[in-house]
């Protein structure tokens, strides 16, 4: 079982009358200095920026931390890349690129066959059209139904 830092923290005891605080830091895994640890509240100042880079990131996902530093400080944030890849890391963001290997397919994906290949177009009504896909986009989603006619 893996417990957080803070679980491990309320482990110790620190009048116990055999083991020394130490000891106990050392027994759980964690270092005195971790023991110690107060977390600083968030300033005012750097939640306003995280609240802005995640909307600025909701906007443009593909802003890495270079072009969102500029971004800013075009928009009157001064701020750093160094900055900006801290609050990408605390907020789990990441930017969107393509990543290598993309088009090497998995092997466990079934291949479906392509079922229109002998079909032969003998008349101009005839329309074909995709089937149901789902399309994706920040935190709308658009459904587009599409579907197979042929007439006549």
């Amino acid at each position: 079982m893996i417990c957080s830092i803070d679980e491990r923290r309320q482990c110790i005891e620190p009048s116990h009358k055999q083991l020394t605080v130490e000891r106990q830091c050392e027994l759980i895994g964690i270092s005195r200095a971790a023991y110690y640890y107060k977390q600083q509240p968030i300033r005012a100042e750097a939640l306003e920026l995280i609240n802005v880079v995640d909307k600025i990131y909701t906007d443009y996902p593909f802003f890495g931390t270079r072009k969102m530093a500029a971004y800013l400080n075009d928009t009157g944030y001064y701020v750093g890349r160094k900055l900006i890849r801290r609050i990408y890391q605390v907020l789990g963001l990441e930017a969107v690129y393509p990543k290598p290997n993309l088009s090497i397919p998995n092997r466990e994906h079934k291949i479906y066959p392509y079922l229109l290949r002998d079909v032969e177009i003998t008349h101009n009504k005839l329309d074909l059209f995709c089937n149901a896909s789902q399309m994706q986009r920040g935190w709308h989603k658009a459904i587009l139904h599409c579907k197979k006619d042929f007439l006549n």
